[in-house]
């Protein structure tokens, strides 16, 4: 982002962003991201590795931040990005993805690469409050009405997922690809509130304190030594309460 191909060894202030009130940050493997206080998204880095990579339209690279456009009225509060591909939450809830549509990652029903934001339309009319990306698979936690009645109306957080199945990543007890954000049915009893992505795992926390890891076990990396990457299993043990307390 300072405009010149040599590497920093030390931080140094993106100048031109320097008069801008910046509120998250996200970054991928060729590509950074930025959301600030007005609810503008930036985008820079390497745009020629993955189509749409940037959001900006076009498969340039961008060697300073430069914002991407959004429809009127929309604002951005978060961002998550993986190696080809971004996702974005608005301060409405709504989710919109951009890049590299391999596998379903995009969650649009296809495969299809896109280089501005679009939002998703199974999740319209749910509120989205986390997303994360992977390398080929992505996850969000929406929210989902669970009851309603005159004097009880409440919502709770699932867990979605979608793009490639392989190795389990998306937690639906099988390896299909999902091209369309998927809730996890064994996990539908609980109220989640945070989720990240590795390369081929999901980890999501939910509002009791519990770990979940979906995926690959061959490096021990779901936390359960019995753990055969087929199903979603909470990681035993103690209560994650220093987790949620950083987090909340």
């Amino acid at each position: 982002g300072h405009g010149v191909h040599v590497d920093v060894a030390h931080p140094q202030l993106v100048e031109s962003l320097a008069n801008t009130c910046v509120e998250q940050v996200a970054c991928g493997e060729y590509h950074t991201c930025a959301v600030t206080r007005n609810g503008d998204l930036y985008t820079w880095g390497d745009g020629t590795r993955s189509f749409g990579l940037l959001g900006q339209g076009n498969d340039f690279c961008h060697w300073m931040p430069k914002r991407v456009h959004m429809p009127e009225g929309v604002r951005v509060s978060s961002v998550a990005c993986g190696p080809w591909h971004t996702a974005l939450i608005t301060s409405s809830g709504q989710l919109f993805t951009f890049g590299d549509g391999t596998f379903g990652v995009l969650g649009h029903g296809n495969r299809t690469s896109i280089s501005t934001p679009k939002e998703i339309e199974s999740l319209k009319g749910l509120k989205t409050v986390k997303a994360a990306c992977g390398v080929w698979h992505t996850a969000a936690v929406v929210e989902v009405m669970v009851g309603y009645s005159s004097s009880n109306n409440f919502s709770s957080g699932k867990l979605f997922t979608w793009g490639d199945g392989d190795k389990g990543r998306l937690g639906h007890e099988d390896k299909e690809k999902r091209l369309v954000p998927t809730c996890v049915s064994a996990l539908i009893d609980y109220n989640f509130r945070q989720v990240a992505c590795g390369h081929s795992l999901t980890v999501a926390l939910s509002t009791s304190g519990h770990v979940f890891t979906l995926g690959s076990a061959v490096y021990g990396q779901l936390g359960e030594p019995h753990a055969d990457g087929k199903s979603p299993v909470c990681v035993e043990g103690q209560l994650w309460d220093a987790v949620i307390e950083e987090i909340a």
